[in-house]
């Protein structure tokens, strides 16, 4: 019955609806898929392997992981932290008007979004690794 009730919000006449909906029904696989995408709007894909997204994850992250190391390769290291920064803010805001082609956003916003989530987890880690250790006594993290 729900899955006939968004075929409907879809523009599916109610008869057509209830007919899909008997049809997936018979077919457990497709039925969920159809649920997922219709009321969650997430398009289920079964990609290509674990191995695949393994090794797509760890190129990614090493990758990612030399954006602010490469700045000290190429400035002087007084300024290295400030080239850093802003590098990474730099491929940062990229990705998040990378994304916008999925989410068909505002790109601008997008990109704003994710360098300020970056800044929080950056502001995060400071807190969490070196003014909550003081408060408490501990020693602080190495960095």
């Amino acid at each position: 019955a729900e899955v006939a009730y968004l075929l409907e919000e879809e523009g599916l006449p109610r008869e057509a609806a209830a007919r899909v909906a008997a049809e997936l029904a018979r077919h457990p696989n497709a039925l969920l898929r159809t649920m997922v995408e219709k009321e969650l709007g997430v398009v289920v894909d079964e990609g290509r392997g674990a191995l695949a997204g393994a090794l797509t994850m760890g190129v990614s992250f090493a990758v990612a992981g030399l954006v602010p190391i490469v700045p000290f390769l190429v400035v002087p290291v007084e300024s290295g932290t400030y080239a850093a920064l802003a590098v990474s803010a730099a491929v940062l805001f990229a990705i998040g008007v990378l994304k916008t082609r999925w989410t068909k956003r505002n790109g601008f916003v997008s990109g704003l979004e994710v360098v300020a989530l970056a800044a929080f987890a950056a502001l995060a880690g400071f807190l969490f690794g070196t003014v909550l250790p003081a408060l408490v006594g501990a020693p602080a993290a190495a960095g």
